[in-house]
């Protein structure tokens, strides 16, 4: 199902012109993380997120 996923996204970003991909993933899901490496997804860098409380 991940491959079909991938390829799918891939396929359309390359028939609308578009030049990246951009995925978010969980640091615990490390078996992930080897499947995106398998597809040729390279980790560039880290996400950051804050919750801000309301006033």
């Amino acid at each position: 199902m991940g491959t079909k996923l991938i390829d799918h996204a891939e396929d359309f970003a390359s028939k609308n012109g578009l030049s990246y991909m951009i995925l978010n993933c969980g640091f615990q899901r490390t078996k992930a993380h080897e499947f995106y490496k398998s597809k040729g997804v390279a980790r560039l860098s880290y996400f950051f997120t804050k919750a801000v409380r309301r006033r």
